[in-house]
């Protein structure tokens, strides 16, 4: 009926918020799930209505109806398992990308503020993707792309759907850029390169793998997750503040020997962690714990 009457017609109509609140819920409710909400304004103690602002600000910055438009037009393509797939992924990465808005930006910005100061970088970033990604989610980031034009996706697309998953890493970059003045794509490198060296997609990974169904689990898994991350930006920031004119890698190399007992230390965790064959939550809480540590002590160099 909206696209009907047309965008003209909505602007001036007198119960036009009714009706663009009515279609955001549906927007939101049909992606997400009518349990998001309430579950995000329970693990996070934030407000429904902050829950929902957090969700427009990232189907924003993720384009999400764009994108939902290009699933479409995939259809023909795939088999109705892979376009659900797609979807279940796609809300995956907005539900993502609301817990990071939730937690890293301030409540007063405007939505139009948030993503204007964002575009421009995350579409730097989407664009060379492919060459500043390294390590674990470099191989990983290959395999999906490969996977997904397998069944039949047009290549540009593969990449788009794909890139989409590190949307929460890429506003990570932009935030640390900022604090820094870095330029885009050096703070990327910086950011995966301390990333592989310390394995932290591996130590992400295996905070929810190993953590049971248990709501308390699960929650304890996501704080695990958001410290590593925090540590992991206090790393880079450090790294970039000391580069100078060096190159990132350089820096932290010269980062990374200036605290070789610590360094030494959390490997000597990780490996015995990783040795395990079923390490558990706490296992994998005192390996990134020590990430925490080395942060802080980089930090108060």
């Amino acid at each position: 009926a909206i696209a009907a009457a047309g965008q003209d017609s909505l602007d001036v109509h007198r119960l036009r918020r009714q009706i663009i609140a009515s279609q955001l819920t549906n927007d939101l409710v049909d992606l997400m799930g009518a349990a998001f909400v309430n579950r995000l304004v329970r693990d996070t103690g934030h407000t429904a209505k902050e829950v929902v602002s957090a969700w427009l600000v990232a189907s924003r910055l993720s384009d999400h109806q764009a994108l939902l438009s290009e699933i479409e037009n995939q259809q023909s393509k795939v088999s109705p398992r892979i376009t659900y797939r797609w979807l279940l992924g796609l809300s995956r990465v907005l539900e993502r990308t609301t817990r990071w808005v939730l937690q890293n930006i301030d409540g007063d910005l405007s939505l139009a503020a948030i993503v204007g100061e964002n575009l421009q970088g995350l579409a730097t970033l989407r664009d060379s993707f492919s060459e500043v990604v390294a390590g674990e989610e470099r191989a990983l980031f290959a395999a999906r792309v490969s996977e997904i034009r397998e069944v039949g996706a047009d290549e540009s697309f593969s990449e788009r759907l794909m890139t989409l998953r590190f949307l929460d890493q890429m506003l990570d970059i932009l935030e640390i850029e900022r604090e820094t003045g870095a330029d885009t794509l050096g703070t990327a490198r910086a950011y995966y390169r301390i990333s592989e060296e310390f394995d932290l997609p591996w130590l992400h990974r295996n905070s929810f793998a190993v953590a049971s169904e248990d709501h308390w689990e699960q929650r304890a898994a996501r704080v695990l997750s958001e410290d590593l991350a925090r540590a992991h930006r206090r790393i880079v920031v450090a790294v970039l503040t000391q580069a100078g004119s060096d190159e990132p890698w350089k820096a932290t190399r010269a980062l990374l020997r200036s605290k070789g007992r610590n360094v030494r230390r959390f490997k000597s965790l990780l490996e015995q962690v990783r040795a395990e064959e079923t390490p558990g939550l706490a296992a994998v809480s005192v390996v990134a714990r020590e990430v925490s540590t080395l942060a802080r002590s980089i930090v108060a160099k």
